[in-house]
């Protein structure tokens, strides 16, 4: 039986950096492609109307989010990497909910009670912003927020 010699190809140094810089210019590339359209929403948020909701607590401590602008742009919050768009809203859904917020006066609503789990919303509108918490488990949070709560949840 014969055997065969074996090659090895060696490059030169240029060759070699090329070929290196190649390789992790093709796997940052790549790793931009997977982690999906993402898109900064400081553009689409500052000094205009949006809602933020989500929840968080338990022993992690992650907080899971998501914001809805006006103009029905959903985008899901994630802690080191910023924002990713989501879905794009219809309009008359999306009117639907502000008007619910504002027929409630939500965006002045004080509720402040969370627990150890607990989800909440925030509100900018006209420049002003507010912060409802409450404990998930709790019975007694007032429909108003639960019932505005649940409406942004089946957005996602």
């Amino acid at each position: 039986m014969k055997t065969h010699p074996t090659y090895r190809v060696v490059l030169p140094h240029y060759n070699q950096t090329i070929m290196r810089s190649l390789f992790f210019s093709c796997i940052l590339l790549l790793s931009i492609t997977v982690k999906g359209y993402s898109q900064s929403i400081a553009a689409d948020t500052t000094n205009k109307n949006y809602i933020e909701f989500g929840n968080g607590g338990g022993f992690t401590g992650a907080v899971k989010s998501h914001i809805l602008t006006q103009e029905g742009n959903l985008f899901q919050l994630e802690n080191q990497s910023g924002a990713t768009f989501v879905k794009k809203i219809k309009h008359c859904k999306v009117k639907h909910i502000y008007r619910y917020v504002i027929k409630n006066n939500m965006a002045a609503c004080v509720y402040n009670e969370p627990g150890n789990t607990y989800a909440f919303i925030t509100i900018q509108l006209n420049k002003q912003t507010n912060k409802i918490i409450w404990n998930n488990s709790n019975i007694l949070t007032p429909p108003t927020i639960t019932k505005l709560y649940n409406k942004l949840i089946k957005l996602r």
